[in-house]
């Protein structure tokens, strides 16, 4: 796989990133996780190939602004399905409970 090295390739794949933690978000609200097995595959190797771009110069506006903005969603989303997990913990415990109480002889 090439990966791009220009500033619009970074700028498009740091746009399409942000669509996709937009997407994560969206999933994790409506607690629709069986839909994260499609899209993690390709949220995974934009993630891989945005950090395999040279380092930004400190300069340049726009490319600092659209890294600012994927940490932002980053941490949201990581913030947002953490936040789920804790609330549905509970419930996966219950269901394992009795579970385990009806197998038994």
């Amino acid at each position: 796989m090439r990966i791009p090295k220009s500033q619009s390739s970074f700028a498009l794949l740091a746009k399409n990133l942000i669509l996709k933690l937009s997407e994560i978000q969206h999933i994790a609200k409506e607690g629709e996780w069986e839909k994260l097995d499609t899209l993690m595959p390709s949220f995974l190797a934009d993630t891989e190939t945005l950090q395999s771009f040279p380092k930004l110069s400190v300069g340049n506006v726009s490319e600092r602004r659209l890294i600012e903005a994927v940490q932002q969603m980053l941490q949201e989303t990581i913030y947002l399905c953490s936040t789920r997990m804790e609330q549905i913990g509970p419930l996966l415990n219950a269901l394992k409970i009795t579970q385990t109480s009806t197998e038994a002889p």
